[in-house]
């Protein structure tokens, strides 16, 4: 293979044009997201979609801003921990709270669980989605 040249280099960024990289299960179980700022959290539960974009993730190293998608599922639950009653609430998925940041989560062939406290009531709130389709994806030039 050829080496490219001074000007290939300077002008021609071949990672430029690379495709963005999708991590699925089983490898996505070994993503975690330590202190990543969510710079959008979208759930739509009519049209079975969680869109989480965020900064960084870690896997074996940092990676770069990406977004998790969770999409299709056949159920959803999300519950908040209520501190005034010390007992949880279920909360309607179409008045789902977004969380601050994914402080713990857990992927699984089928189910994905999302933990964090609540943007607005800072509750420690709950996502469960069963056997839905999930992944993070990232453009490998940003990183």
């Amino acid at each position: 293979r050829r080496a490219r040249s001074a000007w290939a280099s300077n002008y021609f960024d071949l990672n430029l044009y690379a495709r963005p990289v999708k991590i699925i299960y089983p490898k996505l179980k070994e993503l975690c997201f330590p202190d990543c700022l969510m710079t959008n959290f979208h759930l739509d539960p009519t049209a079975n979609l969680l869109e989480i974009e965020m900064e960084e993730a870690y896997l074996d190293g940092d990676l770069p801003s990406g977004k998790l998608t969770v999409a299709n599922w056949e159920a959803i639950e999300i519950k908040q921990y209520r501190l005034e009653s010390e007992d949880w609430a279920n909360v309607d998925p179409a008045n789902g709270e977004a969380i601050s940041e994914i402080l713990e989560q857990t992927f699984t062939e089928d189910q994905v669980v999302l933990k964090g406290f609540g943007v607005k009531t800072h509750h420690w709130t709950e996502h469960l989605f069963v056997n839905p389709e999930a992944y993070f994806e990232f453009k490998p030039n940003d990183a």
